[in-house]
This record gives C-alpha cells, structure tokens and sequence, in this order.
C-alpha cells in the first residue's frame, strides 16, 4: 500500500486532462495523480489512429474554454491535429509529472470508517498490483477507447488480417486485397473512402443504415487565424456563436412540438443529401425507416460520394442488398 493522495484521476483522456488543468487553475490544487491504462495522454485520440479519424464537432467548439487554439487547420480536425492540441494542454499544465501511463485500475473500494477510498491498481508493463488511498476518486475514463469484440464464428481459422478500426494495423498493406467492413457507423464512414481506392473489392455488413448529413471542412484561411490569435475576444465570441447555434438542437428530443417539427426537418435535409449524392438504385437501402436521434448522426465528408465509383460500388453494396432482403 503506498501513501495516500488526495485526489485519484482514472483516466488521462479529454476528462482526465481537464481535471488536472482545473484543479489548478480554479482551486492552485497540486495533490493529484492521475493513472491511464496506455502510454500517452489523448484518451479515444491517442487511441484511435484509423485512416481518416477526425472529430464531427467543429474544432472550436471541440476544445476547451480555458485553453482555446487559433490555430485549427480545418473546421473538423484530423486525429493528429486533436491529439497533438491535447498534448500540448497537458503539457502546459505540467500534468505528465503528476500522471502514471501503463497503470489499469482494476477497482476500488470505499472504506466507511475513514471515508476515503482505497484504489487497485496493476502496472501494464511490470504485471505488479499495487493498491493506493485517496480521499477523491474521479473517474474519467472513457468508453469510446476500448472497442466492442466481434465474435465471427470460424474467425480463429481465417487466414488473412482482422483487426478493429480502433485498433487499426497501420502494417497491414490493403493494396489489391478483397476486404471485409463490419459496421457503417462514424468510423466505417470515416475510413472506407479512404482506402477504397486502393482495395481490390470491398464489402460491407451493416445491421441498419443511418441518417447521414453533409459536413462542410473548409480550411481556415490565415487571416481567420491571424484574427483568431490577435483579436482580444474574437475565439470566445466565434465559440459562444456556434454554442447558440448548436445548442437548440438538443430541443429535438421533446417528443412532441419543437422537437417532432425540428426531427422531420433534419430527416429532409438528410434525406435530400442521401438522394443528391449516392446512386440513384441504393436510395431505398440508406434511408432509415426511423426516426433521427434513436442513433447517432454520421456527418459526411467522403462516404456517399465513394459509392458512385463503378469499380467498387457493386460489390459494396451488394451485401446490403442481401441483408435487406432478408
């Protein structure tokens, strides 16, 4: 059992960063450790490195308040660029001394008599378990880091490359090969443009299709960013805008009103954007039957317009095809 610590922060990602710079900056608080299952600060970002990955938050609104960036190349940033903005908090905070990479927490216990916590601990790269007391435990660890398994029957016995998105084989050479995509959410859509061009065939199994808006990523021109940097103001006005502008989304979850008014006009301008842009004889097989909200919306910048490419596009979405039939 080592010495207690004040305060216990599970996980080093977007939270667990936000933490160590807060108990700072609002509180000049120092006794803080942080513990993170994996090697780097940035969470799901440090985590995910698939061809494509980038935010569907615009990159001033996705950051935080206290440590605004004027320099966003893109209004939805690449992975890199997210972690790399991550980094640099941590690193302005000086949190990399006070945190421990390579550390999973396996539990923790609440102990009445001294209402404090005791916290397990297991060191990744020696195998030691080791125990630690706090009086705060806050947990931020995330879920979008750890991927779901995909139990294939017969998976054991398949002779090629499988891997998760989130766990993306950067060493696997995709080049002519016939691939295999199982899922059409955020990620799917992210990176199938992206290395389409270079398979033989690819195919795709989904469950159901998604409500799928176009996403607009302009780059920022250097005077925004001149502006952004030298303008007392400007980056918390430009956020506060897009905060007003975002926010009165959230009204289309009343189920009646507002809210059933705002979802049928979203369902049209997806709707619109799915009959625009993917071929024509794949419309009925986009299109949710459901409402939008019962899941998460995918803001494209490359997916249906992939579709259109003759060399890939039969093979595609014949799978689809298939499932629907059935």
């Amino acid at each position: 059992m080592s010495k207690e610590t004040t305060i216990i922060i599970i996980g080093a990602g977007a939270s667990g960063i936000a933490m160590g710079c807060q108990l700072q900056r609002k509180l000049n608080f120092t006794d803080f450790e942080i513990y993170e299952k994996d090697v780097e600060f940035g969470g799901t970002w440090w985590v995910n490195t698939y061809p494509g990955c980038a935010c569907d938050i615009l990159s001033h609104f996705y950051s935080f308040s206290f440590e605004q960036n004027p320099d966003w190349s893109k209004v939805f940033p690449a992975q890199p660029e997210i972690h790399e903005y991550m980094v640099k908090v941590a690193e302005k905070y000086n949190l990399r001394a006070h945190t421990h990479f390579s550390t999973e927490c396996l539990g923790a216990d609440w102990d009445k008599q001294t209402e404090g916590w005791t916290v397990h601990f297991k060191n990744l790269k020696t195998g030691e378990n080791f125990s630690k007391t706090c009086q705060f435990l806050v947990l931020c660890q995330g879920a979008l880091s750890v991927p779901n398994d995909c139990p294939v029957p017969g998976l054991e016995n398949f002779k090629g490359d499988a891997f998760h998105s989130a766990r993306w084989n950067h060493k696997v050479d995709l080049t002519n090969k016939d691939v295999i995509v199982i899922g059409n959410g955020c990620s799917a859509t992210q990176f199938v443009p992206v290395i389409l061009p270079k398979t033989k065939t690819l195919t795709q199994f989904i469950r159901s299709p998604h409500w799928i808006f176009e996403r607009y990523n302009w780059e920022y021109p250097a005077a925004f960013k001149w502006v952004m940097k030298h303008v007392p103001g400007a980056m918390s006005l430009y956020r506060l805008f897009w905060a007003v502008f975002l926010d009165p989304f959230f009204l289309a979850f009343k189920k009646e009103g507002i809210g059933k008014w705002w979802r049928k006009r979203t369902e049209k301008d997806s709707r619109e954007y799915i009959m625009r842009t993917a071929p024509k004889k794949y419309h009925e097989l986009l299109i949710p039957k459901f409402e939008v909200g019962a899941k998460r919306r995918i803001f494209d910048g490359y997916y249906l317009p992939c579709l259109n490419c003759f060399k890939h596009c039969t093979q595609f979405l014949s799978q689809i095809m298939k499932i629907f039939s059935e």
